[in-house]
């Protein structure tokens, strides 16, 4: 069993990585080039991890923490690729927080299903009422024949034991 390597006294991730999703959707999309600008606004080259579509997102996880130059935190665009993420570092014996960070996308900042996992995931929570009004209003919008504005829906972080690294002295 591969283990990987702890960083003691560093509570922060030095290498950060995305797991992504074959969809070509407009989230999808967003996030891969958001995620771009931030590798390079922070010198870092990107570390995109994205299953094939028929693929199980196990398997691109441990494809992604199996790479020489691997992440120490991942940020998964669903719920469905932060627990593919869990399994992959226990097939690799990553611990997690410690040698591994992981954080999700979520549609509601409620604890609602969070119980069913393994490790509690950090979540990047959206407000679906809110998010949803807004979709609508775009609809709304299009269907009178206007352009929609941009929208930033605001999200919350509900940090978890996913990401909670205890700082040691070196």
């Amino acid at each position: 069993m591969r283990r990987g390597v702890r960083r003691p006294g560093r509570a922060c991730a030095v290498r950060v990585g995305l797991l992504s999703g074959p969809e070509p959707d407009a989230y999808t999309q967003d996030c891969e080039r958001l995620y771009r600008q931030w590798c390079a606004s922070a010198g870092q080259a990107p570390a995109i991890g994205t299953p094939a579509v028929t693929e199980d997102p196990v398997e691109a996880a441990v494809r992604m923490l199996s790479a020489a130059e691997r992440p120490d935190a991942v940020h998964g665009l669903n719920e469905t690729y932060g627990q593919a993420l869990v399994v992959a570092a226990r097939r690799l014996g990553l611990a997690v927080p410690g040698d591994l960070m992981i954080s999700v996308m979520r549609e509601s900042d409620q604890t609602l299903g969070a119980a069913d996992w393994e490790v509690p995931l950090t979540a990047l929570s959206l407000d679906a009422r809110q998010l949803g009004a807004e979709c609508v209003s775009a609809l709304i919008d299009v269907l009178d024949g206007k352009e929609p504005d941009d929208v930033v829906v605001p999200c919350t972080v509900v940090v978890r034991g996913s990401t909670r690294r205890s700082v040691t002295a070196e």
